[in-house]
């Protein structure tokens, strides 16, 4: 007989009272309760191989809201998918066994109980340290042995990131840094770092700028332009750090076939000038949520408008999913944790396209 796992606390005391967008407003039927069945044991005694019907692993555990309404989109929207996926649930024992009543046993999903959750106000290397058990450490070790192709994540960003580094890491990359997109008046810029890395190096800098260069290359950008975000547009402008990070990477935009456009200022941001902006991940992280605050406030008094639909779908974070954790052998998506179920969908379908294309390959050749 299975262990009895107790039940553990997976999201803060005093969570943000944030309102989940209701189901209905994402997707357009009721969700429908299957009959109860046991939890489905996954084979996870071989690795997959270019797989054609990609295994997303999805940690529930550790965000700021309950699970339970992300669990209820994700099942109405793999009744909707068009692609060929199938979902691999990291949860304690009790949310699997009342999970399993939502879907039908021959469902696309595979429930894996763990035994503990690492929470946002934890110190990120003691719990990866203690917490083995934990739906991140577990994710992290099944990508690692590729019984996953993917892992989305809404838990403790160090522990996400100090997990990655341990378990898959690439080589030539001293730290791997998340990107995330942000709309501009032209193109999607590839933010690069939004919050893995506080403070970082000049050469760490410039390897952020070389993994954005990758990413945009490899959605078929022939020659990205770079900037570096800095308080002035001239090349003495910022801290020490970054005046030499500004020369490091104008060295290597010739040899690696990019244009860097030099200092970005955030008033120049949105222009669209650049496809890639190089910062570290404290200011990144500023930016991304600053930018996704003023766009809530300006969607907030556009909705009795004819043009609320058409901004929303250009502002709204959720139209854009997660970050994309850059640097590392597998597949790694970070969400908000305060992520509403649209957004949470939004970065299962970047991980579910993602998956099969192999990125971590292309972007270690190209070092």
């Amino acid at each position: 007989m299975r262990e009895k796992i107790p039940s553990v606390r997976i999201w803060p005391k005093s969570p943000k009272q944030r309102q989940p967008v209701p189901i209905a407003k994402i997707l357009s039927f009721p969700i429908v309760s299957a009959p109860h069945v046991d939890i489905m044991q996954t084979d996870l005694t071989s690795p997959r191989k270019n797989p054609k019907n990609p295994k997303i692993g999805i940690d529930l555990l550790g965000g700021e809201n309950s699970p339970e309404p992300l669990f209820d989109a994700l099942v109405a929207w793999e009744k909707l998918k068009q692609e060929e996926c199938s979902f691999l649930i990291l949860a304690t024992e009790e949310m699997c066994r009342s999970y399993t009543k939502k879907v039908g046993a021959n469902s696309s999903f595979t429930f894996f109980p763990v035994k503990e959750a690492i929470l946002l106000e934890e110190n990120p290397l003691f719990a990866i340290r203690k917490k083995k058990g934990s739906s991140i450490a577990v994710g992290m070790r099944l990508l690692k042995e590729k019984k996953i192709d993917s892992l989305v994540s809404f838990g403790n960003t160090g522990a996400l990131v100090a997990s990655a580094s341990i378990e898959i890491p690439m080589r030539k990359i001293h730290r791997p840094a998340l990107l995330a997109f942000l709309p501009t008046k032209k193109n999607l810029l590839a933010l690069i770092d939004t919050g893995a890395n506080i403070v970082a190096r000049a050469h760490e800098l410039k390897e952020f700028a070389l993994m954005g260069v990758a990413l945009q290359k490899f959605q078929n950008i022939d020659r990205p332009k770079v900037g570096l975000l800095n308080i002035g547009s001239e090349a003495k402008k910022g801290t020490k750090e970054i005046q030499l990070a500004f020369g490091e990477i104008q060295k290597t935009a010739k040899e690696k076939k990019f244009l860097f456009e030099g200092n970005i200022e955030a008033k120049d941001i949105f222009e669209g000038n650049v496809d890639v902006l190089v910062t570290n991940g404290f200011t990144g992280n500023v930016l991304l949520k600053t930018a996704e605050g003023f766009s809530s406030f300006v969607l907030d008094f556009l909705k009795k408008t004819p043009l609320f639909r058409e901004m929303q779908k250009l502002l709204s974070y959720a139209e854009y999913g997660g970050a994309f954790l850059l640097g590392v052998e597998g597949c790694v998506i970070k969400c908000h944790s305060y992520s509403s179920p649209q957004a949470f969908l939004s970065a299962v379908a970047m991980a579910v396209g993602w998956s099969s294309k192999d990125f971590p390959t292309f972007l270690r050749k190209f070092l």
